[in-house]
């Protein structure tokens, strides 16, 4: 039976940094960051899954600073205990010196010992 699954996770920071540009004086900036991922994954039969994966994440000490990627991927139950997974990684910055990235994944997951369902 086909299924959907979609999941998502939000963080949030805020930190405080102590910078000291006068000697003498203290001046504490505050930095607020978020950070998520967000995928849908779709059972196409018992065997095969497709999915998508969103990544976003702002630097916790520049939140100027900003990475987000997306990820498709096709995963085959080979056993039980045993899967394939072929993934396409984009990976895009906003911020200097970093340029965007294009990775692609084949991971091999294998269960050992006994568990259940």
């Amino acid at each position: 039976t086909p299924t959907l699954t979609w999941g998502n996770e939000v963080l949030y920071s805020d930190n405080r940094y102590n910078n000291t540009p006068v000697r003498g004086s203290d001046f504490y900036e505050s930095v607020r960051a978020v950070g998520l991922y967000s995928y849908l994954a779709y059972s196409i039969n018992q065997k095969l899954t497709a999915g998508f994966l969103l990544d976003f994440c702002e630097n916790e000490q520049n939140n100027q600073d900003r990475t987000s990627a997306y990820s498709p991927y096709l995963t085959y139950d080979i056993s039980p205990s045993n899967k394939l997974r072929l993934e396409y990684t984009h990976t895009a910055h906003n911020y200097v010196p970093y340029k965007d990235e294009d990775a692609i994944y084949l991971q091999w997951v294998w269960t050992l010992g006994s568990h259940s369902h």
